[in-house]
């Protein structure tokens, strides 16, 4: 949620065509407890790591983050033009994905990786503490589950 609509209940909710019917609050930051304290940071590109891992971390962790961030943009500009509603579990799941073929084939190099937990993904590039907590916790925040437990 790093672009406008920030909030991911508004984003659903665009997609399915009624958010016209809501009276929005504008999210502009998202606020944290850690264990270094409470803090806040600013919506938006780049804001994470000019300021709070600037913050919390050193140089190393900015290029660990930013190097999870390159490898994840494959996987995420395939998986962005599948629809949740094309994923189905049943009989016909494979008619549901054929509009969305040429997607399928730009990520289906990645299966191996997709078929895991977001924790062995996170491992090959992340190996600042403090941002692995974070990464932790905003799989938590997403999920409901830890990394471990989380798909990539």
């Amino acid at each position: 949620c790093s672009e406008q609509p920030f909030n991911p209940f508004q984003q659903v909710f665009n997609f399915i065509g009624a958010s016209n019917s809501i009276d929005w609050i504008k999210w502009k930051e998202w606020g944290m407890v850690t264990e270094d304290g409470s803090w806040t940071f600013t919506l938006g590109s780049k804001r994470f790591e000019n300021d709070i891992l600037k913050r919390f971390t050193n140089d190393k962790a900015i290029n660990e983050f930013n190097n999870l961030r390159e490898a994840c943009l494959p996987l995420t500009s395939a998986a962005a033009n599948i629809p949740s509603k094309a994923l189905r579990g049943d009989q016909f799941k494979l008619l549901a994905l054929l509009p969305y073929f040429s997607s399928i084939q730009q990520v289906a190099p990645y299966a191996d990786i997709l078929d895991g937990s977001f924790k062995s993904f996170m491992d090959k590039y992340i190996s600042d503490h403090w941002l692995k907590s974070w990464l932790n916790a905003l799989a938590f925040s997403l999920s409901g589950l830890p990394a471990d437990q989380t798909g990539a």
